[in-house]
């Protein structure tokens, strides 16, 4: 396993509360994406601390023992904890008040992947041929189409399609989705942030990934999120199975 990844601001963002890191520690392969909201760059923060807490994880314990599955209530826990230190800092200082940030983070071991997922950064799969999204929003429009009220084309130009309805550090616990991949050679996971997903289209997302390997292809995603507007930060990385397990 190998991962890459990429972030800008995009065209109209004087800063980039956008975080992600890519990382091998031991039989682990990790990479996340924390977008951070909040005013006074506040989501700044949020999206640091996040990030800054998983990397610390698992560069402490790079011989971490046991299997992914060993681990993964490890990791739940540190989500939590992640949680609670966004929340607390919410509330002690003024400047952080309402802060907050999402998260998409993916744990791999060997051809085994598990996606912890808060918000409305998102996890794909892409074999070869078909792309497919793993994971579903925490988003107001989401809910909407699940109850029937909306359309997926109508939720692609909804004015509140950026309320998200779950997010680190607004509420005392959080709830995480947890989703298992298995992978075989050549297959990738592809995390973004909202900035790549609303800018660029799911079809033409394929036609990238089958076209150019990891890097070229994170660096193209990217300019063509800006080519389409960049109105937002822009986060992309990639994980690919290199060899059968």
């Amino acid at each position: 396993m190998f991962a890459y990844g990429k972030t800008h601001n995009g065209r109209l963002r004087a800063t980039n509360e956008d975080r992600f890191i890519c990382l091998k520690a031991g039989r682990f392969c990790a990479m996340a994406i924390a977008d951070g909201m909040g005013g006074h760059n506040a989501g700044e923060v949020a999206s640091k601390i996040a990030v800054d807490e998983i990397e610390s994880y698992f560069l402490a314990n790079p011989s971490i023992k046991g299997s992914l599955f060993d681990i993964s209530t490890d990791i739940e826990k540190l989500i939590q904890t992640i949680n609670t230190k966004i929340h607390e800092k919410s509330i002690d200082i003024i400047e952080q008040q309402g802060m907050g940030t999402t998260l998409i983070l993916c744990v791999a071991e060997n051809n085994i992947a598990n996606i912890y997922h808060i918000g409305d950064c998102r996890a794909y799969f892409y074999n070869g041929q078909f792309l497919r999204q793993i994971t579903k929003d925490h988003s107001l429009v989401q809910l909407l189409i699940d109850q029937g009220q909306l359309t997926k084309r109508e939720a692609e130009n909804h004015p509140r399609k950026n309320v998200i309805t779950r997010a680190l550090g607004t509420d005392e616990e959080v709830d995480v989705d947890i989703y298992t991949v298995v992978l075989s050679a050549g297959e990738k996971i592809m995390l973004c942030s909202d900035g790549l997903s609303n800018m660029v289209d799911t079809t033409t997302i394929q036609k990238v990934l089958s076209s150019m390997g990891a890097l070229e292809a994170i660096d193209e995603l990217v300019d063509l999120a800006n080519a389409n507007g960049g109105l937002d930060n822009i986060t992309v990385t990639i994980q690919e199975m290199e060899e059968a397990v």
